[in-house]
C-alpha cells in the first residue's frame, strides 16, 4: 500500500469522488498534449520493404544524382501526394530538363502543366523564380547559406552550419532534408552517393545519419536505412539503439 499523502492515491481518490458526483476526472494536460502530438503525426503510406531490399522505393533514390531534379521534386510534392505529382514531375523535367530551360518557361504554359497538383499559379511562379536564381547563383560546395528556423529540431551532431541550396526560392525544410539525405555528400565530393560509395575520407559518416526530417516518407526511409545497419532509430528525437542480433 502507498504511504498516506502519496500523489497516486490522491489522484485515485479525486477521480472516484468526481465520478461519484457525476463529474469526469480531470485529464492530465501533459498526456493530452502527447496524445494530440502522436495523433497529428502523419504516417507513411509506403509499404515498408524488407531490410534485404536494395531500395526503399521513394523517388529520391532514382534522381539523387541530379540536384535540379531533386529540388524540383520537393517543390512539386509539397501539399500533394507522390502519386499525383510523379507524372507531372516527369512531364516537367522532359520539357524543362535544366534550370536554363525552366527560367525561360512561359508562365501560362507552366501553370497549365502544374494545374493537376493544385496551387498551380504559386508553384509555377516559384519554379521559375528558382530557376532564375539558380542560373544567377548556382549551388556550389564552396558556399553555404543559413536558413532561419531550419532544422526545426537539431541533433547533437548538428553544427549549426548553412546549406548549399538554402538560398534558392521555394526550398523549404522538405527540400533541405531531401538534399542532405540524398545529395549533399556527392556535392561536397565526400562520396559518390548518399550511401558513402567511394568515400574519400577516413571514418566517413554519411550526411543522412545527421538528419531528423519532418516528412513522413523521409522518416520512414531513414527508419529502414538505419535498420539495414542493425540500428533502431527513433524518428521523434533521432536516438539510435543497436537492434538485438
Amino acid at each position: 500500500m502507498s504511504p498516506p499523502g502519496n500523489n497516486k492515491d490522491t489522484l485515485l481518490v479525486s477521480s472516484r469522488e468526481a465520478l461519484s458526483k457525476g463529474k469526469a476526472p480531470r485529464k492530465s494536460r501533459h498526456l493530452a498534449s502527447v496524445s494530440r502530438h502522436l495523433r497529428s503525426r502523419p504516417q507513411s503510406r509506403h509499404a515498408f520493404p524488407s531490410i534485404q531490399a536494395n531500395t526503399f522505393g521513394i523517388i529520391q533514390e532514382t534522381i539523387a544524382h541530379n540536384l535540379y531534379f531533386l529540388v524540383l521534386q520537393a517543390i512539386l510534392w509539397n501539399q500533394t501526394s507522390g502519386m499525383q505529382a510523379r507524372p507531372v514531375f516527369y512531364a516537367m523535367v522532359e520539357r524543362y530538363p535544366d534550370p536554363k530551360h525552366l527560367a525561360k518557361a512561359s508562365l501560362a504554359e507552366l501553370t497549365a502543366l502544374l494545374r493537376p497538383l493544385g496551387l498551380h499559379n504559386t508553384r509555377a511562379r516559384r519554379c521559375i523564380a528558382l530557376a532564375v536564381r539558380w542560373n544567377e547563383d548556382p549551388p556550389t560546395a564552396k558556399q553555404t547559406y543559413l536558413r532561419k528556423g531550419y532544422p526545426a529540431q537539431s541533433l547533437p551532431t548538428d553544427k549549426g552550419e548553412g546549406y548549399e541550396i538554402a538560398h534558392l526560392p521555394g526550398v523549404g525544410p522538405y527540400a533541405l532534408d531531401s538534399f542532405r539525405i540524398f545529395h549533399r555528400d556527392e556535392m561536397r565530393g565526400l562520396a559518390g552517393d548518399w550511401l558513402g560509395t567511394g568515400a574519400t575520407v577516413e571514418g566517413f559518416e554519411p550526411e543522412w545519419k545527421h538528419v531528423l526530417p519532418l516528412d513522413k516518407e523521409l522518416r520512414a526511409y531513414l527508419k529502414w536505412r538505419w535498420l539495414k545497419e542493425g540500428v533502431s532509430w527513433d524518428d521523434e528525437n533521432g536516438h539510435c539503439n543497436r537492434s538485438p542480433s
